[in-house]
């Protein structure tokens, strides 16, 4: 039975020791996996970290172009008004010269109207003007014109009552125009 002791000490012992052995083995192997994680870990950590400057760097690039944008968009803005401006004043001139280029044409219509009637006119007094019968006419005409406005002047004249002298050289009995004058020459000094 001391055997059988020493056997089952031996057997237990062994049994410890294999146990021992392999949990020693399966720490170590979990030591390993812990490390390869740990690893993985880092990398991703350090992958990240990466990605996080990367887009941090991005991210800055992105509002630089953002204000750049905004102040383009600003200036645009400001052209666009100044361009409905120039245009709305473009407009407010073709208004106009659609206005005077109606006026015009109108004008020219008057005036091609009145040339046509000055060419009758003219035709109609060369016709008459072309024979001396009617010439000595339309010299009657004029002299007969002539009489009538004469007496209508001298109608308004009678009606009107004209203060002064009428043109005479006496007023109130007394001239009006010195007897004497006197009219002297001199020669201009000359410069030297």
């Amino acid at each position: 039975m001391k055997n059988y002791k020493v056997i089952l000490i031996t057997f237990l012992v062994g049994i410890i020791i294999f146990a021992v052995f392999q949990y020693f083995l399966s720490l170590k192997e979990q030591v390993l996996v812990l490390e390869n994680e740990e690893q993985l870990l880092s990398q991703q950590l350090d992958n990240e970290k990466q990605l996080k400057q990367k887009l941090a760097a991005e991210n800055t690039q992105l509002q630089e172009n953002l204000k750049a944008n905004e102040e383009k968009m600003a200036k645009m803005d400001t052209e666009l008004a100044e361009t409905k401006d120039k245009a709305e004043q473009l407009s407010s001139g073709v208004r106009l010269l659609k206005a005077e280029n109606v006026a015009l044409r109108e004008k020219r219509e008057t005036l091609a109207a009145d040339l046509e009637r000055v060419s009758k006119e003219k035709e109609t007094i060369q016709a008459k003007l072309s024979s001396i019968f009617e010439l000595k006419k339309a010299i009657g005409e004029l002299r007969k014109q002539a009489y009538k406005v004469g007496k209508e002047i001298k109608k308004e004249a009678q009606n009107e009552n004209i203060e002064g002298n009428r043109g005479f050289l006496v007023k109130d009995g007394k001239t009006t125009y010195s007897a004497k004058v006197r009219i002297e020459v001199r020669p201009l000094p000359q410069d030297k």
